[in-house]
């Protein structure tokens, strides 16, 4: 197992750290050797936080703070944080130690076993997750507000879940007072960054949440003003992972120059998905044709063993040309809303990668690349019966959180909806708008 050293930690990239691995720290004025197993987080230059274990066995949470400039200061901000939560009597993990040394700090807390993230929770047992909101989180928030702290990098991954259904807050170094100016309002945008999360759903529970929180706070808020804020929050984290999806960042691999603009997800950028983006006109050429049009040619291609739909936009004629080269892409308008739809939690295909072809800033030909959910529509079902209760319940859900967002598709024609077992999921996104407001939509 190869040991490194902690300076070479601080230069590393997200991916080049090969686990597991072993980083030499000094606990208690004792040199031990400890095994880093998973990486958690990695803000390179910053911060490492990895799930690592001592020479004894026992398993910890290990966060260093890498920068030389702010380690320090970073350290101090997770201690005052952790003992904001323990005076305000909310669950985190317990501090097992901590320590300032020459070019970083560390801090170690308890590792809990058998533990999911809150939105794994809420995004696979609805009831559960709405029943420890209610009991757990929301006591949590109210307990930290009336003590004067607030958690500024709310959401549900800050919040873990053990085998007996008890709730922890993470991230201690996002604790801050709650300003002395405006108090109420900002308890109230902190309540609704959370409470932003929660989907549709949130409009019949927002009472019975405010009444709980009113159980633990002196501050009663506006259910109005609360979804006001909470659709600010949602906006906020839409556009924030948009211009994820147009840059190079943990998701993300841009590589645009003068003749083309090719954005790809970076969990699914091996060498055969480069290749088809290389030459998409002979991977659509080799793939099975689906759909073949004028303004669209859309072909299923197998890349590493993994079933794929590629889409080219075409450009018809001159004309054409020209009154598309000044506007975005109908292929990166489809991604960018893929993207919207992926961040809220609504079914659609999951994009894989778009390319433009460019001369400078004026757009060509341009491709989409996303997951094959099947070819299935509703068209495809028996005319002469009513939907399954299944998909009916689906789509039920699928129109209720496009209203609940503000979007609107542009063409709900029934080849737009694909149908896996039960599932519903929208297609064809280059014409879907965001609306600001539930009037425009």
């Amino acid at each position: 197992m190869i040991n490194i050293h902690i300076d070479d930690l601080a230069l590393s990239q997200r991916g080049d750290i090969p686990l597991p691995f072993l980083i030499s720290l000094d606990i208690d004025h004792q040199a031990q050797d400890i095994e880093c197993i998973e990486i958690l987080r990695h803000l390179p230059g910053s911060r490492i936080v990895c799930k690592a274990r001592a020479k004894q066995g026992q398993y910890f949470v290990l966060k260093l703070f890498l920068h030389p400039g702010k380690a320090q200061r970073d350290l101090q901000l997770e201690l005052d944080g952790y003992h904001a939560l323990v005076a305000a009597e909310v669950h985190t993990p317990h501090l097992e130690n901590y320590a300032i040394l020459d070019s970083f700090c560390y801090v170690a807390y308890e590792f809990i076993n058998n533990s999911v993230t809150f939105t794994s929770i809420f995004s696979n047992h609805l009831t559960l997750g709405r029943k420890l909101m209610a009991e757990q989180i929301i006591p949590m928030v109210g307990r930290l507000h009336t003590l004067g702290f607030q958690q500024t990098d709310m959401h549900l991954d800050n919040f873990l879940v053990d085998a007996n259904h008890s709730v922890y807050m993470l991230d201690t170094g996002g604790i801050r007072r709650l300003p002395s100016f405006r108090r109420q309002a900002a308890m109230s945008r902190n309540l609704a960054q959370l409470l932003s999360y929660l989907g549709s759903g949130l409009t019949e529970l927002i009472d019975q949440y405010i009444s709980r929180y009113c159980e633990y706070s002196t501050f009663v808020p506006q259910s109005q003003a609360l979804l006001k804020s909470c659709h600010y929050w949602i906006n906020w984290r839409i556009k924030d992972y948009l211009r994820k999806g147009s840059r190079t960042c943990s998701l993300f691999i841009n590589s645009s120059c003068w003749s083309n603009r090719v954005v790809v997800r970076r969990s699914a950028c091996t060498q055969s998905v480069l290749s088809v983006l290389n030459a998409p006109d002979r991977a659509i050429e080799a793939g099975e044709c689906i759909k073949s049009g004028n303004t669209a040619t859309v072909c299923r291609i197998m890349v590493d063993d993994k079933t794929l739909i590629l889409k080219r936009y075409n450009i018809r004629n001159f004309r054409h040309r020209f009154s598309r080269c000044w506007r975005p892409s109908r292929a990166w308008l489809s991604w960018q809303n893929a993207l919207r739809l992926e961040k809220v939690g609504i079914s659609s295909s999951l994009v894989v990668a778009v390319k433009e072809e460019r001369w400078g800033p004026f757009r060509g030909t341009a491709f989409i690349l996303m997951e094959d959910v099947g070819s299935s529509d509703l068209e495809s079902l028996d005319k002469n019966e009513a939907p399954a209760n299944a998909v009916a319940e689906s789509l039920y859900c699928l129109f209720r959180e496009m209203c609940f967002y503000r979007f609107s598709h542009g063409d709900y024609k029934s080849t737009n909806f694909i149908l896996n077992h039960s599932d519903v999921f929208l297609i064809d996104l280059d014409s879907m708008r965001a609306h600001l407001s539930i009037v425009s939509l």
